[in-house]
């Protein structure tokens, strides 16, 4: 079999299978498919010090570093697409913004793995990020209790995705804040899961 099949990519290929299962969610539990992406942006952000903790030859690591952008491509920007053109909402402008937020996604990354040198700043906002700014969209949402919220949210996401800006990457204590609003997040969907969405 091709490919390096080994420990250091085991949660690379865990967010791809919570990412499977928020997809297969988008048309049921609207909740449910945000707590995979949630899921999904979590096995993202400790992927690469798993890997870096693990013995690699060259061929492993680019190969590590290949299949976290692929990944990336199928958890966040597949999965909110496909969550936002299941949504209950005007069918043409969900078209036309999950084409806007995909595009800007995969430029995204494929500049990402051109220019990333390991440095202390992102160029534009992760992908990644949409992990945690999506479920919190969706809390808002319910609580407005409408969905066309998500409009902005995704257009203002996709412009920040390729905006020329300088973003600090998280260490230290800044991952421990990104998980714990991960965590807070988890628990107000797994609430909200006990309901059907029936939002407009």
């Amino acid at each position: 079999m091709i490919g390096c099949f080994n420990k250091s990519v085991l949660l690379t290929y865990t967010g791809i299978f919570f990412a499977m299962i928020g997809i297969c969610f988008a048309n049921t539990n609207l909740y449910s498919a945000m707590l995979c992406l949630l899921f999904a942006g979590i096995c993202d952000m400790f992927d690469g010090t798993v890997a870096r903790k693990c013995k690699r030859n060259e061929l492993q690591k680019q190969f590590g570093r290949k299949i976290d952008s692929l990944a990336d491509m199928f958890s966040f920007a597949a999965l909110p697409c496909v969550l936002l053109l299941n949504m209950p909402l005007y069918k043409p402008a969900s078209i036309v913004i999950a084409l806007l937020y995909a595009v800007a996604c995969i430029t995204r990354l494929a500049w990402f793995d051109m220019t990333d040198d390991g440095g202390e700043y992102f160029t534009g906002l992760p992908v990644t990020y949409s992990a945690l700014i999506l479920p919190l969209c969706c809390i808002i949402a319910k609580i407005m209790n409408s969905l066309y919220f998500f409009y902005p949210f995704y257009c203002i996401l996709a412009i920040f995705f390729v905006l020329d800006i300088k973003i600090k990457k998280p260490r230290g204590k800044m991952y421990l804040v990104i998980l714990s609003a991960a965590a807070v997040i988890g628990v107000i969907l797994c609430l909200f899961m006990t309901e059907n969405l029936k939002l407009r």
